[in-house]
C-alpha cells in the first residue's frame, strides 16, 4: 500500500535524504552538495514529503513555497519501488494538498527522459531543454 505524508517530525528528513542519496548520488551520480543546500528542514518556507511502501520510506519531494505558487524540487523514489505508481501518487498527493490550500500554481524543473509522465498529470512542458546537474531539463507548469 502506498502512503505520501508532509513530513512533521525531524527525525524523518534522515531517511528521505538517504533515499535521496541513494537516487541522486549514487544512481545518477550527481554531486552530493549539489543535492543537500541546507533547505531540508520543516520550515514555512519549505515543506518536505515522504511517500511509504508497505511502511517504508521509499519516496520523497521537497516544495518551496513562493507566493500563490509552489516549486517543486528533489523529487526521488528508489529504484525497486519505481513502476509501481508511487511517484503518481506523490504528485497526485502534493497537487491536491497545495490545491486545498488556495494555491494556484506548479513548476518545477523535469528530466527529460521522464517528461512524459508529468504531462500525463496535466503538466505543461514550456521553453526550451537545458542542462542542470548533468542532465537535460525541461520546466513543467499546471494550473491548480
Amino acid at each position: 500500500m502506498i502512503v505520501v505524508e508532509k513530513i512533521a517530525i525531524e527525525s524523518e528528513i534522515k531517511e528521505i535524504l538517504k533515499v535521496r542519496e541513494i537516487v541522486f548520488t549514487f544512481g545518477m551520480h550527481i554531486q552530493h552538495s549539489l543535492d543537500v543546500d541546507g533547505n531540508d528542514k520543516i520550515s514555512d518556507e519549505y515543506h518536505l514529503f515522504k511517500a511509504m511502501y508497505d511502511g517504508k520510506i521509499v519516496g520523497t519531494i521537497r516544495a518551496k513555497l513562493e507566493g500563490d505558487t509552489i516549486r517543486l524540487q528533489r523529487f526521488a523514489v528508489l529504484n525497486d519501488y519505481r513502476n509501481l505508481g508511487i511517484g503518481i501518487e506523490i504528485f497526485r498527493y502534493v497537487m491536491s494538498y497545495y490545491k486545498n490550500l488556495g494555491f494556484k500554481h506548479i513548476y518545477f524543473d523535469a528530466m527529460l527522459y521522464v517528461k512524459e509522465l508529468y504531462e500525463r498529470l496535466g503538466f505543461k512542458a514550456i521553453g526550451e531543454p537545458f542542462m542542470e546537474a548533468g542532465y537535460p531539463h525541461v520546466k513543467m507548469v499546471i494550473d491548480l
